[in-house]
């Protein structure tokens, strides 16, 4: 009984993940004609859905006053929720935000935050702007807390054998 609960909502769950990538898929066809409130229309079911994908578009558009009204506070929202799910362009994009101050309050060590996480998922530019930062920025007690941060954040991975 338990096994069929279980199998029923993983099938329904793959199948929610499936329409979410669909409504995104067309949604960026509707925002590359320029059909930006068309696209927001498709994203915002896919993000209160969890797609991270949407999430991260809507961010951008919100960020640019694509479909609606320019917001940088809506735009920090999407970004974070994309970046919580390890994409790394949104950390990326997050990372700046928290260092300039755009939708959120400025805050170095969670500018170091982000970026450090965008860095450690590829996104070799944030390990650039993370140095300096650092180097121009930042006091060693606000990097120590961003490091414990990330510590947090990250656990150590279990040595290969």
């Amino acid at each position: 009984m338990w096994r069929a609960a279980l199998l029923l909502l993983a099938a329904c769950t793959t199948a929610l993940a499936a329409d979410d990538e669909t409504a995104v898929a067309e949604a960026l066809s509707h925002h590359a004609a320029g059909r930006f409130e068309q696209a927001r229309a498709l994203l915002e079911p896919a993000a209160r859905g969890g797609s991270t994908a949407a999430h991260y578009h809507l961010g951008l558009m919100d960020a640019r006053g694509e479909g609606a009204e320019r917001d940088l506070t809506a735009a920090a929202r999407h970004l974070r929720a994309a970046a919580e799910d390890e994409h790394a362009h949104a950390q990326f994009l997050l990372g700046n935000m928290y260092l300039r101050g755009d939708g959120v309050a400025p805050d170095p060590v969670q500018a170091h935050l982000w970026f450090s996480l965008a860095a450690a998922n590829g996104w070799w530019k944030a390990r650039e702007l993370r140095e300096r930062l650092v180097a121009e920025r930042m006091t060693p007690a606000q990097v120590a807390e961003a490091a414990r941060l990330y510590k947090a954040r990250r656990p150590p991975r279990p040595e290969a054998d």
